[in-house]
């Protein structure tokens, strides 16, 4: 039961990913406003809002005008899916598995943001810095742990700006932004700095395949 809850939030979660990755960047309401078929205009009816069955069930083409629709839609959905289902699986029914997948919750849409407009929005970023704050929190910040995150801090967002002054001075050119920075040292807040390596290999590898499929 636990971990089919997590695979329906994955779902209805990765569904609403998508459409923020859409709206956002174009200054679109996320909160208001029917969603529309991008091609011709039409807005959607609540039966064809079902995550993933109802990209399915009209295999992948609008009901009104027939064009394709993307299949990033139903890829966020998946991805987001298989995410919940596995950080529940690995953390178990509790607090901790709760502050993960809101973590995840937040880093799936500004993943998908990066993909299309190399941008990575404060206001995702933000609430994952404070949501870390507040899981630091409930954990009452064992013996050192405040000073290792802090140091994780300074160390990936120190990492991030020595790479970026690097690529300009040898490359004449911008290589990584500020929010490529402000996510370095975010992960470092998140991981500590014993886990930042970890981390970094990790989620490279992660988001190189997420990269791949995405841009297919």
């Amino acid at each position: 039961m636990w971990l089919t809850a997590a695979g329906i939030a994955g779902l209805l979660w990765g569904s609403f990913a998508a459409s923020f990755a859409y709206r956002w960047p174009r200054a679109q309401s996320v909160w208001r406003g029917r969603s529309r078929c991008p091609a011709c205009g039409r807005n959607l009816r609540a039966v064809m809002l079902i995550p993933l069955l109802s990209f399915l069930c009209l295999k992948g083409r609008c009901s009104d005008c027939h064009a394709a629709i993307s299949y990033r839609y139903p890829l966020s959905e998946i991805v987001s899916a298989v995410s919940f289902v596995i950080i529940a699986a690995l953390a178990g029914p509790g607090a901790n598995a709760l502050w993960l997948l809101a973590l995840a919750a937040l880093l799936l849409p500004l993943a998908m943001v990066d993909l299309e407009f190399q941008l990575l929005p404060d206001v995702l970023l933000l609430p994952a810095a404070l949501l870390g704050l507040f899981h630091h929190l409930h954990l009452g910040f064992p013996q050192g742990s405040w000073q290792i995150a802090a140091l994780g801090l300074l160390i990936g967002a120190g990492t991030g700006l020595g790479l970026r002054f690097a690529i300009r001075y040898w490359k004449k050119q911008e290589g990584l932004g500020l929010g490529d920075v402000k996510f370095f040292g975010l992960a470092g807040w998140w991981c500590g700095a014993l886990a930042l390596g970890d981390f970094m290999l990790i989620s490279g590898l992660a988001g190189l395949a997420f990269a791949t499929l995405w841009r297919a």
